[in-house]
């Protein structure tokens, strides 16, 4: 039994590994495209709630270097001071356009129905998605993201880290932030697209699906990724990380908080196109399934091979993600991978059983007036 265990084993490790370097590679090969063509272009952010976050990013968008952009803010509902600060703002930049909505249909998830009216009154055909604690990283960050773009590239699948911060929750968030990208980053380098954050993606006007938007209304994700598998695919998407061309985002502070948000994001995933999900579903499989039997077999005769084997994944694992984070420039320590890595099968059951069900978990929470009326 030990032995057929064993080779079940060494077979999970070869996909792992397989898997990580065929991806990892394709991330490593790519190059930022340059273009004297500058698109103008909507910047759209769907806000509720973010009258603490909404002044730095707009002070930020407001330093942008590219000639013709306008920035599109959606006010959905919030019940602090947005928008008394969005009024400020107006005064401030004549960039900035405000949507306000005081109520939406009752089948509307609210942050999508956000984005149906700021595509709907966007002036542009390239609309550049960030949420509103993002930042961009640099003053380049709207020309860079948008350099890909021509008459076949309508797509462009960015990349989006979260700041460093003290305290191991922390180094998993970044961790598991860099494992996603990996993953959507790696299959949409190699043409075959399926995902994308909403925190820094640009999708063309003319292919932006309101009618499918429309569709997943009453879910509480999808507004990205699954609009990516809606009108993505390997013609008419490309794939910018340099640093210029990069957002960043604000952490969350504690595990209820991180666990609810990636409830949400995952709780869409039943509904990727079937071999999406047969892919990450099996390379996820093998991740969970391979500690599981890793730590089976240090109790039986073969203990030794068995760490040499799972020695050899490790490193080879920690090598890879720690370039990967040099590329991204959004590494974690090295020294903290063995116990990132040991958290994440734990982590991703524990989250991914949850997801099966994510009702209850909103966009952003309704106050208790807005509840009892």
């Amino acid at each position: 039994m030990s032995l057929w265990l064993f080779y079940f084993f060494l077979v999970l490790m070869v996909v792992q590994l397989g898997y990580l370097l065929t991806l990892s590679v394709s991330i490593f090969r790519l190059k930022t495209p340059k273009s004297d063509m500058y698109q103008p272009v909507s910047v759209i952010i769907a806000a509720r709630n973010e009258a603490h976050n909404l002044p730095n990013l707009l002070a930020k968008l407001s330093e942008q270097e590219h000639p013709q952009f306008e920035v599109i803010v959606v006010n959905d509902r919030s019940f602090d001071n947005t928008k008394e600060v969005l009024a400020k703002a107006e005064a401030l930049y004549d960039f900035l356009k405000v949507i306000t909505i005081c109520e939406k249909p009752a089948n509307w998830n609210g942050k999508k129905y956000a984005l149906k009216k700021a595509v709907e009154a966007a002036k542009y055909d390239t609309l550049l998605f960030t949420d509103a604690d993002c930042l961009p990283k640099s003053k380049k960050w709207v020309t860079e993201i948008t350099a890909g773009l021509s008459e076949q590239k309508q797509v462009v699948i960015g990349f989006s880290p979260y700041a460093e911060k003290p305290g191991f929750l922390n180094k998993f968030i970044r961790f598991e932030t860099l494992f996603t990208a990996l993953n959507y980053l790696g299959f949409a380098a190699i043409n075959k697209p399926y995902m994308g954050v909403g925190r820094n993606i640009v999708i063309n006007k003319t292919i932006y699906d309101i009618g499918f938007l429309n569709k997943i209304s009453d879910l509480t994700g999808g507004d990205d990724d699954l609009m990516v598998q809606k009108v993505a695919n390997r013609q008419n998407t490309c794939v910018i990380i340099s640093p210029d061309s990069q957002t960043i985002s604000e952490p969350k502070l504690t595990c209820p908080e991180f666990f609810k948000q990636k409830i949400r994001h995952l709780g869409v995933g039943k509904y990727y196109r079937q071999k999406d999900k047969t892919v990450l579903g099996f390379f996820s499989f093998s991740y969970v399934v391979g500690w599981a039997t890793f730590i089976l077999l240090c109790f039986s005769q073969i203990w030794i091979f068995t760490l040499v084997i799972f020695g050899i994944r490790s490193l080879s694992f920690y090598v890879i993600f720690s370039q990967l984070g040099r590329k991204l420039k959004a590494g974690v320590p090295f020294w903290a991978l063995p116990a990132l890595d040991f958290c994440y099968p734990c982590y991703y059951l524990l989250i991914g059983l949850r997801a099966l069900s994510p009702k209850g978990i909103e966009w952003k929470q309704e106050s208790s007036f807005l509840k009892k009326h």
